[in-house]
């Protein structure tokens, strides 16, 4: 295909990369994922917004057809099968000008739209799954770099533009305008496969950066950069000759040279005072849709949609807050698109505990140690079916059989061994004001939940929330480390107290809590 892609260059720097698939794609074009019927190509009308600025449609029709993304104009359809689907128009943030929009969720009652065909799950034999960076990686590589450390920051030229799609899916992404046919040969924007193809294709890029020693994250045509301050102008320049060399077009007006200050995904992180703030519109706009749901009873799918975007927009500052959307995600994946649904028990604590966490929070919070150092103090705990138990430094520890109320549950050992650790912080916390603590468990899953702040298992869930709430009331940072069952020895004694005297016999001889090995 036409192609702006240097693969020769690329190919030289991805012999270990594990997708060198995206070079194939890039050299004959990514395939859109349509596995839908294609019928004779039917008129259909532009939306509104297209019709009330066609001058604005004309100009970027021409543009685009100057630079070769797309086909046309033509006076005829060359296809015997295609998809038309209709123009419409958007307003540019702080521009006068328009953004063109393609509508291929558009249908009608003799024909599918080009979106709905699309396969989500499977991309020829890759699992299609979207993961971002979130600002998590972000904020990972200024606490690598530490306080101080420069932001820099470069940016696609309509990224989508580059990206060449397979001529065999070409004749999908047609339209039209003043009687003539257009047909697009790189990604369309509203393509539901076109966010996983550019994100695949830039994570190809950010590969060769961290091979070039680049400490770079990247948000689909985004490259964030952090780096100390003595190599930070090599470092934003040795990005920029690798996007040129490998032929990604930048967007030179959008760089962002070395600074301290730099927003990334709408959040400005500050190395200075090593904060992430929240700017006051978005914030604004959060609190007026928190209104709009006090004593709200029921909901659409898209109206929960967007309270929980406007959440997660916030949870990216503020991590505690993360636990605190997950039962309305629970409703989200339940809920039927159409139709009026109610918004359930757990769904309305969701929102009570965001409605008054809201007006107290300024949009500012500390960026936090997520390599904690050195703790202040050692927790280890460990359950069994039946029971459990947990030590604390110098020399404290507990022992218990889980009650009746528990057991009769039927509990898997991870949703156990969750409820062993919330016990366990909850026993010493108090003693441990203002400390940073860690835990030890043997339990991957609670220590994946405890560290994300995230879990779809409901009482796993339900203890993320009471540790949130009491490590918030004692101002105490918390992480979980993960060992083996074998170095967790003294904890998995007291979890099996009851089930061996022998074991009883044998803690009784340890004098001293000491830690785990972790090697």
């Amino acid at each position: 295909v036409l192609s702006k892609w240097n693969i020769q260059f690329l190919d030289s720097m991805l012999q270990n990369y594990h997708d060198r698939q995206v070079l194939q794609f890039l050299k004959f074009g990514f395939p859109i994922n349509h596995k839908g019927v294609v019928p004779p190509p039917i008129q259909v009308k532009n939306h509104g917004g297209a019709r009330k600025f066609p001058g604005a449609l004309t100009n970027y029709l021409y543009k685009e057809s100057v630079n070769h993304t797309l086909i046309g104009p033509l006076g005829y359809i060359p296809f015997e099968q295609a998809i038309l689907s209709p123009l419409n128009t958007r307003d540019k943030k702080d521009s006068s000008e328009k953004r063109i929009i393609v509508d291929l969720s558009f249908s009608t009652a003799d024909r599918q739209s080009v979106n709905s065909a699309i396969d989500l799950d499977d991309y020829f034999g890759n699992r299609m799954t979207l993961t971002y960076p979130s600002i998590d990686t972000f904020v990972d590589n200024i606490i690598q770099v530490g306080p101080g450390a420069m932001l820099y920051k470069r940016d696609l030229k309509k990224a989508y533009k580059l990206i060449p799609v397979d001529y065999k899916d070409v004749h999908l992404l047609g339209y039209s305008h003043n009687d003539h046919y257009y047909f697009d040969t790189t990604l369309p924007i509203g393509l539901s496969s076109s966010a996983y193809i550019c994100q695949r294709t830039t994570n190809m890029l950010r590969y060769i950066a961290t091979d070039m020693g680049l400490l770079v994250v990247n948000y689909l045509d985004d490259f964030a950069g952090v780096s100390p301050p003595e190599i930070a102008e090599r470092d934003f320049e040795g990005l920029g000759r690798l996007l040129e060399a490998a032929g990604a077009e930048e967007n030179l007006l959008k760089a962002i040279c070395p600074t301290t200050a730099m927003p990334f995904v709408g959040i400005l992180a500050n190395t200075i005072d090593m904060t992430l703030n929240i700017p006051p519109d978005k914030l604004y706009e959060i609190y007026e849709t928190l209104r709009e749901w006090e004593g709200k009873i029921t909901t659409t799918r898209t109206e929960l949609e967007s309270l929980i975007g406007k959440l997660a927009f916030i949870a990216r500052c503020v991590r505690p807050g993360r636990i605190f959307i997950s039962r309305l995600l629970e409703g989200l994946r339940s809920m039927p698109r159409k139709g009026k649904h109610p918004v359930t028990p757990g769904m309305r604590k969701d929102i009570i505990w965001w409605q008054r966490f809201a007006p107290n929070f300024q949009g500012v919070s500390q960026i936090p140690n997520n390599n904690l150092g050195e703790p202040d103090t050692f927790i280890s705990c460990d359950a069994t079916p039946t029971a459990c138990g947990g030590w604390a430094e110098p020399n404290e520890y507990f022992r218990e059989v889980f009650p009746s109320s528990i057991r009769k549950e039927n509990w898997h050992i991870s949703a156990l061994e969750m409820v062993t650790l919330t016990v366990t912080v909850k026993l010493w916390v108090p003693k441990c004001h203002s400390q940073r603590l860690q835990v030890f468990s043997d339990n991957q899953a609670t220590v994946i939940a405890v560290n994300t702040g995230k879990t779809r298992d409901s009482v796993m869930a339900s203890c993320l929330r009471e540790l949130t709430y009491i490590l918030a009331k004692h101002n105490c940072e918390l992480k979980v480390r993960y060992i083996n069952t074998k170095a967790n020895t003294l904890s998995d004694l007291l979890s099996r107290w009851k089930e061996n005297r022998k074991k009883s016999r044998r803690i009784q001889t340890v004098n001293t809590a000491k830690k785990p090995s972790t090697n």
